[in-house]
């Protein structure tokens, strides 16, 4: 999705300037990407390694899991046990 959005808005860039894309453009393009890309590898890597922390209502019942800025809900089962996290 982002690689595809740097490539669209170069293109884009390209086409109103009514010229054909130079090596110089497609270089930079290429840098923007791969930064774009290790900037998005490296925020998966901190939230990957992130302590968990169980979210509690005030009855103290577990209603979720945060790991990093992700949030996941916990589903219970008929029988009010937790199942799975979604």
């Amino acid at each position: 999705m982002v690689v595809q959005e740097f490539v669209n808005a170069d293109t884009e860039t390209a086409k109103k300037n009514n010229k054909a894309a130079t090596s110089d453009d497609v270089k930079g393009s290429h840098d923007a990407v791969m930064k774009a890309l290790a900037d998005h590898a490296a925020k998966l890597d901190e939230d990957s390694k992130a302590p968990v922390e169980i979210v509690r209502d005030p009855m103290g019942k577990a209603i979720g899991v945060k790991r990093g800025a992700r949030v996941l809900n916990v589903k219970r089962g008929p029988d009010g046990r937790p199942q799975s996290l979604q």
